[in-house]
Parts: structure tokens; sequence; C-alpha cells
């Protein structure tokens, strides 16, 4: 594992030393967790520190820290990239994830300020909004948790139109060539650009690896793009709003998902399922009136967005994008962005200048040729990931709905991207978990979790694929991701967190992946995008949300849970043969008397040591569950405590959403998984 250039690291470490002085009359305070991973011994939440020194103190460490053993080449049989197998991965979207509340007033930055960016600062200038340089500081919690990568969501330039909230979302992108400056930690002269070099730096000397997240889809409205290639977008009459709330789909003073007949609907929902892209029906005749040429220039308007006129003198601008599939989810509109027109209009045959499903990810044969392709486009986005390997040496793209990208374009994407890292890992943010994913050259998918931990069947239905078939392509073990509900907003609890990360850390094809505050037992969602109840829906509308406002994560909180989730991720470590099998031998389920018990065991391959998962998913109080088919004591993991069964059944008390790791014997007896808590 090659390191980034390694004067970004030193060269913060000096600047901090040069200030320390500065830092004495500051009020600054940092979680406990930050200090030591786990957090204190005696409890302690948070600690006033001098910023210079705290921050200095863990960059110094880093630096003296041994080099990163050089990462093996993967087994013939493995794609490049394929180190991700092996990854616990930890989610952090920099902006929430290191936000904090250092001057300990009550109120996040300065909510009155009038820019975003002065928003995310407090009144002695302190960034309480996540930097990179809060990141280095928080990699000690996330190797306590077991991980050996870490994810961003996406840290490209935010776009200011159209914004949800007073920040904006990191999928606005404004410049996908460039960093988003609020990253970037005032304490420090150094520009964003260096302290992203850091925080990769540091990464690579403590072995762990950097997933970066890219858009190559959408553009925020106001992006730099629009300006510089206005025939790269679709455009329409100035005088063409997006649709409000209430507006009849087929009112053509509106423009947003267009309607369609439901014979048409049909129609495209077949002919999509089998594959059939030929002549799919298109949208209705005064739609695709509303969009017009690229005008020759554009000029950015009073409101922030870009607009322009064409020749027979129309004012035009750029639309806002919508959810593309299924073509009748009447979401309103994505007003932060817009879509790439990664195809030119055809010469002839019917016009495709519009944005509808036909145009943006299920592709009309008769648009989608390669005599079409808006080529240059295709070349600046062919061009990011390799510009980020080269700029700041990351190891790893997740791609936002790159299976709504041309096959020809993502094709070209991975080969990039591989031709300038050979061993760079590709994940897809795909809910499917097929062989096409392993064909386009990814290492890994998102998969379907997230919908299928709630209900206990669902989840056993995964577990049985993972276990006993086994998966096309890795996909993530994780029960929530920034886009879901928490897995502790409903109820469940910490309990239930620990108990599905130990699922997911015995799981084969699994990475098990925390999203940042899972391990927090965090209960406030990050944004509402998928498997919202209506009722969630309508109780959350005027909530801040992560995504898109300054919030914090409950980094004040019990740690205990974090410390299990360090530990539970080093026995996956420590024993990763007996995890990663999958068979009847490698697995079967253990018979209960419980509909909504998620239990089964695990065997060593050679050894025939065997351990056992017991997890609660009814999460409704203490209850006793049984278990049948046991000759002798077993032991909880953990906590220690041994069961002994009568006459063949265990009979156990579990705690609403309560997890159990047990083995054979007690904790006199010899194994391959030591007790919690212990070296």
């Amino acid at each position: 594992m090659e390191h980034t250039d390694p004067s970004a690291l030193q060269g913060v470490a000096d600047e901090l030393r040069a200030r320390l002085s500065q830092g004495d009359a500051m009020t600054y305070h940092v979680p406990a967790a930050w200090v030591v991973p786990g957090g204190e011994p005696d409890g302690t939440a948070s600690r006033a520190v001098n910023p210079y020194a705290f921050y200095l103190q863990h960059v110094e460490a880093i630096l003296g820290a041994p080099s990163a053993q050089a990462v093996p080449d993967a087994p013939p049989a493995r794609l490049p990239g394929d180190w991700v197998r092996d990854a616990v991965i930890y989610n952090v979207f920099v902006r929430l994830t290191t936000a904090y509340d250092h001057d300990a007033d009550g109120v996040l930055g300065t909510p009155s300020a009038p820019t975003p960016q002065g928003r995310t600062r407090n009144a002695q200038g302190v960034r309480e909004s996540g930097t990179f340089l809060k990141c280095i500081a928080l990699l000690g919690h996330a190797r306590a948790l077991g991980a050996t990568a870490i994810h961003l969501l996406p840290v490209t330039a935010v776009g200011a139109f159209g914004n949800k909230g007073a920040l904006g979302s990191p999928y606005a992108i404004r410049n996908p060539y460039a960093l988003e400056p609020t990253l970037a930690d005032p304490l420090l002269d150094a520009d964003v650009a260096t302290q992203f070099r850091a925080f990769v730096e540091a990464c690579h000397r403590l072995g762990m690896r950097v997933i970066t997240e890219f858009v190559f889809r959408t553009a925020s409205r106001d992006g730099d793009w629009v300006a510089e290639h206005p025939e790269w977008f679709y455009w329409i009459r100035r005088t063409v709003e997006d649709r409000p709330a209430g507006a009849a789909p087929d009112d053509p003073r509106y423009y947003g998902l267009p309607p369609f007949g439901a014979e048409d609907l049909s129609l495209m929902k077949e002919m999509v399922a089998r594959g059939d892209f030929s002549k799919l029906p298109p949208p209705p005749a005064w739609y695709r009136e509303l969009f017009t040429v690229p005008p020759a220039h554009v000029e950015k308007e009073g409101d922030g967005r870009w607009g322009g006129t064409v020749a027979d003198g129309t004012r035009v601008h750029v639309p806002s994008a919508f959810a593309d599939w299924p073509p009748d989810d009447f979401q309103p509109p994505w007003t932060d962005v817009t879509y790439l027109r990664v195809y030119d209009d055809p010469p002839q045959g019917p016009s495709f200048n519009y944005i509808a499903y036909n145009t943006i990810r299920m592709y009309d044969e008769r648009l989608a040729r390669p005599e079409h392709a808006n080529q240059p486009l295709w070349e600046a986005i062919r061009g990011i990931l390799p510009y980020f390997q080269r700029s700041f040496a990351i190891d790893g793209c997740m791609v936002d709905m790159g299976h709504a990208l041309p096959h020809d374009l993502m094709d070209g994407i991975v080969t990039e991207a591989r031709a300038h890292h050979p061993d760079f890992a590709l994940l897809s943010e795909n809910f499917t978990i097929d062989d096409a994913s392993r064909r386009t050259g990814y290492n890994a998918v998102l998969g379907y979790q997230f919908r299928a931990v709630e209900s206990a069947g669902e989840m056993r239905r995964l577990i049985e694929r993972c276990c006993l078939e086994g998966l096309p392509l890795p996909a993530f073990g994780t029960a929530e991701t920034h886009n879901t509900p928490r897995v502790a907003m409903r109820d469940r609890g910490a309990a239930f967190c620990r108990a599905v990360w130990l699922v997911n850390c015995l799981l084969p094809d699994t990475i098990p992946f925390i999203h940042a505050g899972f391990e927090l037992a965090a209960s406030s969602p990050v944004n509402l995008g998928l498997a919202f109840t209506p009722d969630e829906l309508a109780g959350l509308s005027d909530v801040p949300l992560g995504l898109f406002d300054l919030t914090a994560l409950p980094w004040d909180g019990d740690a205990a849970l974090a410390r299990d989730f360090g530990r539970i991720a080093a026995l996956r470590s420590q024993n990763d043969v007996l995890v990663s099998g999958h068979g009847p031998a490698s697995f079967a389920w253990l018979d209960s008397n419980d509909a909504d018990l998620v239990a089964f065991r695990r065997t060593h391959p050679c050894t025939q040591e065997t351990l056992y998962v017991v997890a609660d998913w009814r999460c409704r109080g203490p209850r006793v569950v049984t278990l049948r088919g046991f000759a002798s004591a077993v032991e909880d993991v953990l906590s220690g405590r041994v069961f002994e069964p009568e006459e063949g059944v265990l009979s156990l008390l579990l705690d609403s959403g309560e997890g159990l790791l047990l083995r054979p014997g007690s904790s006199a007896s010899s194994g391959v998984f030591p007790r919690l808590g212990q070296a």
C-alpha cells in the first residue's frame, strides 16, 4: 500500500506545532471517544483540550507508527480490488460524522449566518461541522471498531442553488474534480486538498484503505460544467417551474416526472423486465416540448442558477432531476441536481431531447449507440477517478447509481481506474446482488439487508442465501445506510444494533459495514430516501437531516456498544476461515420454538469447531426461548455466561434485541474464540 506524499501529514504536524500557543486561550471540547478509542474508563463524555495539542498528538502518533505492511497481491481467482472482500468498512459523511459542539454552548455553528460556510463555524471561528483534520483524530475510534477501510460519502464541491436544508446535499456536485472547501479545518492554513491528502496518508500509515463515493450521472444546477459545457445538459424554457405539491402530473405549466397512461406504463415495465429497449414508449408530446436546444452561452442568474438564451430568443435554464424508475413514482423534484446528457440527440429519427426513464437510465436502443455518445462528457467522467488516484491515492470508489450508467461508459470508468491503480476496488450502490455486477467489474454491492432486517423471516432468507448458496459477489452487511431509517429509531435500541452486528460478522460473502453512528445507537436518520413508512415520513418532515443540515452524532452517549463492536469484529478477523465458507457443512439453523429468533450454527470445515449465533428479532421485551439438540453446556462469548441443557434443550432468557455468541464448553475450555475483553 503506497503512502501519499509524506509531506502532507508531516506538514499538518508542523503547522499544528507552530500554533500550539494559540490554543491555550480557546474553548474547545472533543468527545471522549476521540481522545481514548472506546471512551474514557470513567465514563467522561467530553474533554476540554488545546485543539492544536490534541490534533498534534494524533498526527504524531500516526507518523510514529510502524509503516503499514504491503498488501499482498490478490489470489488468482480474485478480481483486482477484491481486497474489499476481507474488509470491515466504516462509513463516514465527513461534515456530519465529526461535527461537534466544540464551544459547548448547546448550538452547532452559527445557524443565523448568511452563508452555508458561515453556518458551520462558531463565534470563535472554529468549524463545528466535520473536517478532514477531525477525521484524522477519528481514525483511532474507527480502528477500535475493527475497521480496515473508510468509505467516504462524496467529498467533492457542493452546489448552492436549490439546496435542501441549510448546507445542501453532498450529491449536488458543483465540480467533480474539486473538493468541498468546508471540509478544510480553519485551524490550519493548509488548503482542503492538502488536508485530504493528509487524511488519506494517515489512513494508509495505519493500514486502512480509503474508498470515496462518486456521482457520475448528475450535477448541481449551478455546477461549473453547466457554464463550461452547456451541451452536456438538458434545457427547458425558463417560464416552466418545478411541479409543486398537489399539482396534476399532466399540467403543462410544470416540470417533473412525466406522466404516462396505464397502457404505456404496463408496456414499458414489461419491456424493461425482459430487457427489450427497442422503441420504448416516450413521454407525452407536451412534456417533450418543454425542452429546448442548449444555449450557446450561459450566465449566472440572480437566484444563483445558470440561464441562457437560445436562437429564437427564448430564455432557458437547466431543469431539476427526479426519481427516474419506476416511471410512476411521483416524488417531488430533486431541486438541487440535474441530469447529465450522456447521449446527444440523434440527427435522424425520433428526438430524445428530454429527461425521462428512456434517456437517463433505461436507454432506448435507438439513442444508446456509440455514434450518439457525448464523447467529451464521457472523457471527462472517465478522468475523475484517475485524477483522484493521482492526486490523493484513494484505493476504491463507491459508484452512485452506477447500474444506471450506459454499459460502455461504466466499462470505460472501470478500465481507466484500474489502468492507474491495478488493485482499485469498485463498489456499486445496487440493491440487487447478481452476476451482472460482477461482470461489470464491481467487487461488491450495497445489497438489500437494510430491507431484510425489518423481518426475522426475510433476514433468515438472506442468511440462508449467504451461508448455503453463496453470493455472486460480496454485499454489505449493514442494517442501515445514510438513506434508510436508523436501526435504533424504531424502539429497538443498542442491544439490537449489537445483535445485527454480531450476525453480520459471522456471515460469508458479507462485508461488515458500519454507517457512522450505528455503533453509537444513533436514532436520528441522515436522509429519508428509502424504507420509511408514511407515518415516519410525516413525523420527520420538519426534522433537520444530517445530509442537508448541520447536525451531530450522539458522541457523548454510552461507549459500551462501540467497544463490543470492536471485540466482535476482532473475533471475525481472528477466525476468518470459520466464517468465510458456505454450504451445508458450515451452516445449519438451530431447532427453536420461536419464529422471531434468528439462530444458526457455523462450523469450521477442517477442525469442526462450532459456534452458535442466537439473536432476538422481536425486540419487544425479555422472554425465554428454547433451542433443541444440545448435548453439553455452552458459553456466551459476549458475557461469559454458561448455559446447561436439560434433556438436550437449552432455555435462554433473552433481553429485548439481545444477541448471543455461544460456543461448546465453559470458560475453562480451549477454543478459537476468547471471551470478549480478554487478550
